[in-house]
C-alpha cells in the first residue's frame, strides 16, 4: 500500500496542498498541516489561512479563542481543520493592519495572552 495521499484544499483563488501519512500502528491516515503561525499563507485576494486551533485573533470570541468558533472563518468542507478567514479587519492590506499589529504589540508588552 501507498504510504502518502496528498488533498488540494481550493479556497478564495487559493490552492494548498496537505500530504496525509498512513500510521500503520493505529491503521489511519493522518493529513500534515501548515504551521501557520510560523509560516503565513495569504490567498490571491489578500485572506489568511488560518488553522481552527489559531488562539492569537484579536477579533476572536473571548469564551473561545479560537478561529475553530469564529463564523469568519471558510472552509472547503465543514469537517476541516484548516480554512480562510473572511474577515476584512484582518485581510492584508487593509486599513485595520496598522491598528491590529498596534494592539497585539500592546497586548504582547501587557503580558496579555491573544
Amino acid at each position: 500500500m501507498e504510504n502518502i495521499k496528498t488533498r488540494t484544499y481550493r479556497l478564495d483563488g487559493d490552492e494548498l496542498e496537505t500530504v496525509f501519512k498512513y500510521d500503520e500502528d493505529f491503521g489511519i491516515w493522518v493529513e500534515e498541516y501548515v504551521d501557520f503561525e510560523s509560516v503565513p499563507r495569504f490567498t490571491p485576494n489578500g485572506r489568511r489561512w488560518r488553522s481552527v486551533t489559531t488562539t492569537d485573533c484579536i477579533y476572536s470570541d473571548p469564551e473561545f479563542r479560537d478561529c475553530g468558533t469564529c463564523p469568519y472563518l471558510c472552509k472547503e468542507r465543514s469537517e476541516d481543520l484548516i480554512g480562510v478567514c473572511f474577515n476584512e479587519r484582518l485581510r492584508e492590506n487593509s486599513e485595520d493592519t496598522a491598528v491590529r499589529s498596534e494592539i497585539k504589540s500592546i497586548n504582547i508588552q501587557k503580558g496579555v495572552e491573544l
